[in-house]
């Protein structure tokens, strides 16, 4: 045994590990470092687009699948139920009308055709035979923008939805999601992380 200068001893204690235990206390390596490092700053990244603008991006992104939803839904409730229905735009949102015995009246009874409200600085434009649909913020009576009839035929339409200027109209600069529909068939949604399978699945 060992012994200091003094004479005093020295016990020197050796840990032997088992034949095939892994040793848990050890630090990490200088790959696996890197790699947390990799994780978090995608992470910081992600946060930073979203916080950017307020998460305005990810809430267009939302309410253009929704809308678009929402308009494939409505063809085909106009064709199952044998209505006819529409999309009413204002300012603020939309909402869906059906055509009473003599005029447009909205939808109460369906839950997922109700009135909604668009985003905070999120706007809508939108084209019927390539001309610009003027949205008035007091119509005098409900008559829909967009019609969807029960022999499954509708309003041909482009739209797009995006960032609000300061006026509350559609900022042709920011990242914009498009939606464009024929008089019949499905209701295509492009834009900034969106697929064609995307839509397709929902």
């Amino acid at each position: 045994m060992p012994t200091s200068g003094t004479g005093t001893s020295i016990r020197t204690t050796v840990t032997r590990l088992a034949p095939g235990r892994p040793f848990r206390d050890r630090g990490f390596t200088l790959l696996e470092l890197m790699v947390v490092m990799v994780i978090i700053g995608v992470i910081i990244g992600f946060a930073a687009l979203s916080i950017g603008d307020g998460g305005r991006g990810e809430r267009i992104e939302t309410e253009a699948r929704r809308l678009a939803a929402l308009m494939q839904l409505t063809g085909d409730e106009a064709i199952l139920n044998g209505s006819q229905l529409g999309l009413f735009l204002t300012p603020e949102g939309y909402r869906f009308l059906m055509l009473g015995e003599k005029k447009w009246e909205p939808v109460e009874r369906d839950q997922l055709l109700r009135a909604r409200k668009l985003p905070d600085g999120v706007a809508v434009e939108l084209r019927v035979e390539g001309m610009p649909v003027v949205v008035e913020k007091d119509p005098k009576k409900l008559e829909p923008h967009l019609i969807f009839l029960s022999s499954g035929d509708r309003t041909p339409f482009e739209m797009e939805l995006g960032p609000a200027d300061r006026f509350g109209e559609l900022d042709e600069e920011g990242i914009l999601h498009h939606l464009e529909a024929g008089p019949f068939g499905p209701i295509t949604l492009t834009g900034p992380g969106i697929r064609p399978a995307d839509f397709e699945d929902e």
